[in-house]
């Protein structure tokens, strides 16, 4: 994962920085592979890309809608995650998803 962030380390961006930490995370506990880490991280930054996209729409919501939308984008993530972990994992990942996702100040 640290090869991901040293090519671009001079500008890394919010979002990257997210992807990181959220696989960072999810490696020490879930024992990623190299091959799972990597998708972890492309999943955060399709998400990410998907959320973004939503924000640029946003003047254009009501707040009801534009929830409603980031939850549609929030709510892929599972199903993502469930293509690149393995079963065990997966379980593991459902009981610590709100460390993994929510706490990214570590």
């Amino acid at each position: 994962m640290s090869c991901i962030l040293n090519a671009t380390a001079q500008k890394v961006t919010v979002a990257e920085k997210q992807a990181a930490n959220i696989t960072g995370k999810m490696q020490k506990d879930l024992r990623l592979t190299n091959e799972q880490q990597v998708q972890v991280y492309k999943v955060h930054m399709i998400l990410m890309e998907q959320k973004q996209q939503v924000w640029q729409k946003a003047k254009e919501l009501s707040e009801k809608d534009l929830d409603r939308k980031m939850q549609a984008v929030e709510n892929k993530r599972d199903s993502m995650y469930q293509k690149v972990l393995d079963k065990e994992q997966f379980v593991l990942y459902k009981q610590r998803k709100t460390y993994f996702i929510y706490n990214n100040n570590q």
